[in-house]
C-alpha cells in the first residue's frame, strides 16, 4: 500500500477527531422565559397575529415564516404554551405533516425560543451557512442543567408536569455557521418568544449541548478504507500469480 496514501488517511481522521464545535445550545434557569442577551435583539411574540389556523407566508421584523406543509396554528396561552401565562404562541400540530419554516433576513449569530411541553416528537432542522442540523426534544433537553423545576408549566400551577419546558439558546461559534433558516416540525410543538441577534453572542444560561463541525472528510476517508484493502488484495494476488 502506498505509504503517503496512509499518512494521508491517518491525518484526516485525526482532522476529524479535532473537530471545533459548530453550534452551541444552553439552557436558561426554570422560570425564565425570555431571552437575556444584551441588545440589540428582535424578538416575535405571536401576540399580534391572528389565533387560529394560517396557511402561506408571514413576514416578521427578522424574516418569514412559510407554511411547507400542513396547518399550524397561532393559539392563546394554556398550560402547553404562551410565556408568562398570557399572549399568543406558535403551535406545530402532526396533523398533515405540518412544518413551519423560519427564514432570516439575514443569517443570524443567536437563536433564542421559549421552548414548551417538550413533546417526545418536536423535531427542528438547523440550516447553516456550512450544513443543516436535526435536533429532536431529547438532544436538547438533556444534562445535568435540566432541573425537575423545568417541568411542568409555572404559569399554571405546575401543569403537564411530565414535558419539559425551558427558554433555549443556540450561538454559532462563528460567522460560518450563522443560521440561515430554522424549521419547526414533527408532532404538537409550542414554541414562543422566537429571538434573533445578528451577530455573535457571549452564550448565556448553560451548556446542554455542544455541536460538533461536520466529520464529512472524515467519514470519507473511512469510506476510502475498504477501497484500500481491496486495492491491496488485487497487488498481493497478482504477485502471488
Amino acid at each position: 500500500m502506498n505509504k503517503a496514501f496512509l499518512l494521508y488517511l491517518f491525518a484526516v481522521l485525526l482532522g476529524c477527531s479535532s473537530a471545533q464545535a459548530s453550534l452551541l445550545f444552553t439552557i436558561e434557569d426554570a422560570y425564565i422565559e425570555e431571552s437575556q442577551i444584551s441588545d440589540p435583539k428582535q424578538v416575535e411574540t405571536f401576540d399580534d397575529w391572528t389565533t387560529g389556523t394560517f396557511n402561506g407566508t408571514i413576514t416578521a421584523e427578522f424574516g418569514e415564516y412559510e407554511v411547507l406543509n400542513g396547518v399550524p396554528q397561532i393559539k392563546a396561552a394554556n398550560v402547553y404554551g404562551g410565556a408568562g401565562g398570557e399572549g399568543n404562541y406558535l403551535f406545530v400540530s402532526p396533523q398533515q405533516n405540518t412544518q413551519v419554516l423560519l427564514t432570516f433576513n439575514d443569517p443570524v449569530g443567536y437563536f433564542g425560543f421559549w421552548w414548551s411541553a417538550g413533546d417526545a416528537g418536536n423535531k427542528l432542522q438547523v440550516e447553516t451557512f456550512k450544513t443543516t442540523y436535526e435536533f429532536t426534544t431529547a438532544d436538547v433537553f438533556q444534562g445535568d442543567a435540566l432541573t425537575m423545576n423545568h417541568y411542568g408549566n409555572t404559569n399554571f400551577s405546575g401543569g403537564n408536569g411530565g414535558e419539559p419546558y425551558g427558554f433555549l439558546n443556540l450561538y454559532a461559534t462563528s460567522d460560518e455557521y450563522k443560521i440561515k433558516s430554522i424549521k419547526f416540525y414533527g408532532s404538537n410543538f409550542e414554541s414562543d418568544n422566537h429571538t434573533v441577534a445578528g451577530a455573535l453572542q457571549n452564550p448565556t444560561g448553560t451548556v446542554i449541548v455542544t455541536v460538533s463541525e461536520p466529520a464529512h472528510l472524515g467519514a470519507l476517508a473511512l469510506a476510502l478504507l475498504p477501497l484500500v484493502h481491496a486495492r491491496r488484495t488485487r497487488m498481493t494476488n497478482t504477485i502471488r500469480a
